[in-house]
């Protein structure tokens, strides 16, 4: 999948810090690369039903093989992530796949929301 090999830049990005994530209270931040990841990989299957591109039937499968190109085939997964990235932050990248353009997300491209996080 495209997409995730492209998604890489963004997810090693975010796993430079080595401290962990500073909360602040907020749930939505991700503990770990494996966990962002997966919200990544979550909202860009689900965008792909919506564009149809995919099928209801293969999300499984799409968020499966994101998780395996964005940091399972790297056994990076377990890696902390920045702890510079607020959680309105993240939550406005994860929040951008739903009005992400079909043609771009098709294309693999971020979100302008995610991009520099």
């Amino acid at each position: 999948m495209e997409f995730a090999k492209n998604s890489k830049i963004l997810i090693l990005a975010l796993a430079l810090g080595s401290g962990g994530l500073a909360c602040g209270g907020s749930s939505s931040l991700p503990e770990d690369l494996g966990e962002a990841c997966g919200d990544i990989g979550s909202a860009f299957c689900d965008r792909g039903v919506e564009c149809g591109f995919l099928t209801e039937g293969d999300r499984l499968s799409c968020e499966n093989a994101f998780f395996q190109g964005c940091c399972a085939d790297d056994g990076i997964c377990n890696r902390d992530l920045d702890d510079s990235i607020s959680s309105s932050e993240w939550d406005s990248c994860i929040d951008g796949f739903a009005t992400e353009s079909c043609p771009d997300l098709d294309n693999g491209n971020l979100p302008s929301e995610c991009i520099g996080l």
